[in-house]
């Protein structure tokens, strides 16, 4: 057995529990072969013992592939580098174009703002908080803050619970049907309103339209909604007429889906990425954003 280090010398050890043989000139048989072994590999730290014998050809490494290699992880790296710090310089950016009196100030006396800045600068990934949002189910977060701003946090601005019309909430319960069939028969006899407003008699419009929508999946295709499917069919089939559609009575509000990826978070996830025949790793991306102009 062989041990090595870069401080002490390789030894060798006979691998039996018995003592080794030793001739007449007081030598051990298993010391004086030792020439005749040969090594194929030396790794920094460990060795690797060959049996004596015929001498294995051992392959050539190209020196210009090795340095490409290297140049290209140097390179790699220093994008990276780059990017981070472009990133950090944005956010120190926007953050000192804040005025004061436009900071969140906290029942401790100190500004939300001035928390996120010191703990978010010092990231070395992109996120969330470059943008100045607390997420209030984020431990780690919400422990920079003491208990009275966290529940400050938690309880500030926060909107009732909408309430659900009694006659809209029995429209909805109509629609929990066992068969197909019977949904079809529902569905076919439309929304039973004497005068519709689109404004006001909206919600009874879109919960009639989104199974109107999925009935004739099930009834042609009724695979489709226990098969695998990708997430873009999903986005296309199933959330858009769920999500999308029921924001179009909100006044002044549109629904984006989609959103460019993180070029920072694209680079680290990609850092060990050498093929271009590799799929390269994207950044965070979130589904979709809704926006609300309360101008």
């Amino acid at each position: 057995m062989l041990s090595s280090s870069s401080s002490v010398p390789l030894t060798i050890r006979n691998e039996s529990d018995e003592e080794t043989d030793t001739d007449s000139d007081g030598t051990d048989s298993d010391k004086r072969d030792l020439k005749n072994l040969t090594f194929d590999e030396y790794v920094d730290g460990d060795a690797v013992r060959v049996d004596g014998g015929d001498d294995e050809e051992t392959p050539d490494y190209n020196d210009d592939e090795v340095n490409v290699e290297a140049e290209r992880d140097k390179q790699g790296s220093r994008l990276i580098i780059e990017e981070i710090n472009k990133m950090k310089a944005e956010y120190s950016e926007r953050y000192h174009k804040i005025r004061p009196e436009n900071k969140w100030k906290l029942p401790s006396g100190k500004f939300a703002e001035d928390i996120l800045y010191e703990y978010t600068l010092n990231l070395e990934y992109e996120s969330y908080l470059h943008s100045f949002i607390i997420d209030t189910s984020d431990e780690t977060i919400m422990n920079l803050f003491n208990d009275l701003d966290r529940h400050h946090i938690n309880t500030y601005n926060i909107l009732p619970e909408p309430q659900v019309d009694d006659k809209l909430l029995d429209f909805l319960l109509r629609y929990r049907e066992k068969t197909p069939q019977g949904l079809r028969k529902l569905i076919n006899a439309g929304i039973d309103l004497p005068s519709y407003d689109s404004q006001r008699d909206f919600d009874y419009h879109y919960i009639h339209e989104v199974f109107s929508h999925l009935l004739p999946r099930y009834e042609l295709r009724p695979n489709d909604y226990t098969n695998s499917h990708l997430e873009g069919w999903f986005k296309t089939n199933i959330w858009s007429v769920i999500v999308d559609c029921c924001l179009l009575d909100v006044v002044n509000s549109e629904f984006i889906r989609g959103e460019g990826c993180s070029r920072a978070s694209g680079q680290r996830k990609n850092k060990g990425r050498k093929s271009s025949e590799v799929r390269k790793i994207l950044g965070r991306k979130c589904d979709g954003t809704g926006i609300r102009d309360t101008r």
